[in-house]
């Protein structure tokens, strides 16, 4: 099941506020959410969010519980190597896991063109994440498929991933600067979500 919701939290200090999107995967691809939100900080922004999810078996004793944890540093979003303002953490929450991709989106001043675009796969309860710069959404994911990566996929898997990819002519829009494509690869599901930073 995915769910996507766009929030804006709105505060006196407008200018100071940032677009964050928050890609969420429930125990293994069971459930995804997609969020995104504005805020004046990561942090500000990763309690919003907390206070929006819904998924089985986390109530407000265990968002509480992932304040708590937050808040005492037990658990925090670290940075991926090597991308910009990307961050990924996980929780463990009544025995079910939670991956979270939060993307901080930048400046309409700073966006150039090409733009970047940050690619977040889940594919057989795994998670792969790219940054990269491109003209649109397609040629985003274009040129993500051209870099695939034997590491991650297997020779037929590729295959399959590419020409679907290829095929593709148009890609659905979930919210601002968000796109969401799958389609299945050897009977299992993959989905891409494609977020302009």
């Amino acid at each position: 099941m995915v769910r996507i919701m766009l929030i804006e939290i709105s505060t006196e200090k407008e200018d100071n506020m940032k677009r964050y999107t928050f890609i969420a995967d429930y125990e293994y691809g069971n459930s995804i959410s997609v969020l995104q939100l504005k805020s004046e900080s990561e942090k500000q922004a990763l309690f919003s969010w907390i206070d929006h999810i819904s998924f089985p078996f986390i109530k407000e004793k265990g968002k509480n519980k992932m304040r708590e944890e937050i808040n005492s540093g037990i658990t925090y979003p670290c940075c991926l190597q090597r991308m910009k303002n990307i961050s990924y953490m996980f929780q463990i929450i009544n025995g079910k896991r939670i991956d979270v991709h939060i993307i901080e989106h930048f400046d309409l001043q700073q966006i150039s063109n090409p733009s970047f675009f940050v690619i977040v796969v889940l594919f057989k309860g795994g998670t792969y994440v790219k940054q990269l710069q491109a003209f649109n959404q397609l040629d985003a994911l274009s040129e993500w498929a051209n870099h695939l990566s034997s590491r991650y996929f297997k020779r037929d898997e590729i295959i399959v991933i590419k020409n679907c990819i290829c095929e593709t002519k148009t890609i659905l829009s979930v919210g601002q600067s968000i796109w969401k494509h799958s389609f299945k690869v050897s009977k299992n599901d993959m989905s891409i979500y494609i977020v302009q930073q």
